[in-house]
C-alpha cells in the first residue's frame, strides 16, 4: 500500500493510544477533590503501567506470528473497550480495570513500527516514518494536555475518556477499512506467556500498601501478601532463567553495560519520568492548602506545553552528544540534573514559575536525553539477533518501574492533607515535599548506577535514538 496511507493510519492509532495514555494527568486535582485517597486515585495509572508492562513484548510477539496488522487492529479494538468502560463507569474500582485495559494499548507503537518495516522497503521512507512515529507520542501529549483541559474544566472529568474512545474507534474504522492483513510468520513454536505474569507478583506487592494503610505492616495479612508475592517472582525469575526462549531474558543481565544501564532506566522510570503526576495536581491544587497555584486544567495544560519543546530539542542534543563524545556522559548528564532538579524542589516549591522552570529546563530534556542514548547503549552491547529481545527487556523494566513509581508517588502524596470546612482533602506541603524528596532518592540511585556503566567505543548517533526519546517522555 501507499506508504503515506500507510504512516497515516500508524499514526492515527499511536495518537489514540498516546491520548489515552497521558489525558488523565491533567484531571488529578480533580480526582483528589473528589476521591480524597490519592492511593487509591493512583491506580489508575498503576494499572496502565502494569498491564502495558506484559503487553509491549507479548503482543509484538504475537505480531510477528500471527500478523502485524491483526494485531494493531485488536489493540485498537481494546483500546476502545477500555476508554469506554473508563467512560461510562461510576465506581473508582471499574474505571481502574479500563485503565487497565487501556493500558494493554500501548503495544500499538512497537506493532507500528513492525509495520513499517515489514511495507516499506525504501530506507529514506522507512527513517522517516520511525522518526515521524517516534515524535507523534511527544505531539499527541502536548495536544492531549490542552483538549483534557478543555474538557475537565467544561464537560466533567470523565469525558476524557469518551475523548479517547472517540479516538480509537476513528483509528479502527479507518484500519479496519485500509490496512491490509498482514502474512503470517513462518516461525513455529511456544510463546512464553508464564513471562507477562511477572505482572502478578509487583501487583501483589503494591496492594501491600493499601491493606497496610488499614491493618499495618505488622498485620498478618499484609506479611502473607509480601511473602507471597516475593516467592511468586523469585519463582517466576527462575522459570525465565530455565526457559530456552523466554519472554523476558533476565539472563541478558549478566552483560554488564546491559545491567548497569537497565538499572539507571529502572530508577529513572520509577520516579522522574512520571514527574507530572506530581506537578500537575501541584499546580491545580486550591492556594487555601497552602502550597497549591489554584491554575484550572485547561491552563495547565498550556503551561505543559514548554517541556515537549524541549524535550525535542534535548533528543537533537543528545544525538549530536552521542556522536561526538559517546553515550554513557550523556546518560550520567541526564541522571545528575534530575538529582539536582528534585533536591532542589525537596527544598523549594513555592513559586509557579520555579517549578515550572525546573520542569521544563531539567526534567523534561533529562528524561529525553537518558531515552534518546540508554538504548543505544544496551543495543551496542547485544549481538544483534538478540536486538528485539534486549530492547524488550528494557521496555518491561521500565513499565514495572513506573507502576511501582506511580504508586510509591500516590502514598507519598497520602502521608498527610489539608482538609477544609466541607471535608475536601488534597495533599498538603508535607505531603508534596516528601514526594519530592522520594523523586531526589530514585534520582540519586539512577545516577549511582549510571556511574558504574563500563565505557564504551565511540558508536555513531542512530536516527531512530532521537525519535525513541521523544516518544517516551513528552
Amino acid at each position: 500500500m501507499p506508504f503515506k496511507t500507510l504512516l497515516a493510519l500508524i499514526i492515527a492509532g499511536e495518537f489514540a493510544s498516546a491520548l489515552s495514555g497521558s489525558m488523565l494527568y491533567n484531571a488529578l486535582g480533580k480526582l483528589f477533590a473528589i476521591y480524597g485517597d490519592p492511593v487509591h486515585v493512583g491506580w489508575l495509572f498503576t494499572s496502565f503501567a502494569l498491564a502495558s508492562a506484559g503487553s509491549a513484548v507479548l503482543i509484538s510477539r504475537l505480531g510477528d506470528l500471527y500478523g502485524r496488522a491483526r494485531m494493531f487492529k485488536l489493540m485498537l479494538l481494546t483500546l476502545l473497550i477500555g476508554s469506554t468502560i473508563s467512560a461510562l463507569a461510576t465506581d473508582l474500582d471499574v474505571i481502574i480495570v479500563g485503565r487497565a485495559i487501556q493500558g494493554l494499548a500501548v503495544a500499538i507503537l512497537p506493532l507500528g513500527f513492525g509495520l513499517l518495516r515489514e511495507h516499506v522497503h525504501d530506507s529514506r521512507d522507512l527513517n522517516l516514518g520511525v522518526g515521524l512515529l517516534g515524535g507523534t507520542y511527544s505531539l499527541s501529549t502536548g495536544i492531549g494536555f490542552i483538549i483534557s483541559g478543555f474538557v475537565i474544566d467544561n464537560l466533567g472529568w470523565q469525558h476524557i475518556f469518551t475523548v479517547g474512545a472517540i479516538a480509537a474507534a476513528l483509528a479502527l474504522v479507518l484500519t479496519v477499512w485500509l490496512l491490509p492483513e498482514s502474512a503470517q510468520s513462518a516461525r513455529t513454536g511456544k510463546i512464553d506467556f508464564v513471562g507477562a505474569l511477572v505482572v502478578i507478583p509487583i501487583v501483589a506487592l503494591l496492594l501491600t500498601f493499601n491493606i497496610a494503610k488499614a491493618h499495618g505492616w505488622s498485620d498478618p495479612r499484609t506479611v502473607g501478601l509480601i511473602v507471597f508475592a516475593m516467592a511468586v517472582l523469585a519463582a517466576w525469575a527462575v522459570y525465565e532463567l530455565r526457559h530456552p526462549d523466554p519472554l523476558v531474558d533476565l539472563r541478558l543481565l549478566a552483560n554488564p553495560t546491559i545491567a548497569m544501564v537497565n538499572g539507571a532506566i529502572f530508577f529513572m522510570s520509577m520516579g522522574p519520568v512520571t514527574y507530572t503526576q506530581v506537578v500537575m495536581p501541584l499546580i491545580q491544587q486550591p492556594v487555601w492548602t497552602g502550597v497549591g497555584f489554584g491554575i484550572s486544567a485547561t491552563i495547565a495544560g498550556l503551561v505543559k506545553l514548554p517541556t515537549n519543546l524541549t524535550s525535542g530539542l534535548a533528543a537533537f542534543a543528545a544525538g549530536l552528544l552521542a556522536r561526538r563524545y559517546s553515550m554513557r556522559p550523556a546518560v550520567i548528564l541526564a541522571t545528575v540534573a534530575n538529582f539536582l532538579a528534585f533536591v532542589t524542589l525537596t527544598l523549594y516549591h513555592g513559586s509557579l514559575v520555579f517549578v515550572l522552570a525546573v520542569c521544563i529546563l531539567l526534567i523534561s530534556p533529562a528524561a529525553t536525553i537518558m531515552f534518546a542514548c540508554a538504548p543505544g547503549m544496551i543495543m551496542q552491547s547485544a549481538p544483534p539477533e538478540r536486538t528485539s529481545e534486549v530492547t524488550g527487556l528494557s521496555s518491561v523494566m521500565r513499565a514495572l518501574a513506573q507502576a511501582i513509581g506511580a504508586q510509591m508517588i500516590s502514598v507519598t502524596l497520602a502521608s498527610s492533607a489539608a482538609t477544609n470546612a466541607t471535608g475536601t482533602s488534597y495533599p498538603d506541603a508535607h505531603a508534596y515535599m516528601m514526594t519530592f524528596a522520594f523523586l531526589a532518592a530514585v534520582s540519586l540511585l539512577s545516577m549511582a548506577i549510571a556511574l558504574f556503566i563500563p565505557r564504551q567505543p565511540m558508536l555513531e548517533a542512530r536516527t531512530g535514538d532521537a525519535s525513541a526519546a521523544a516518544h517516551e517522555h513528552a
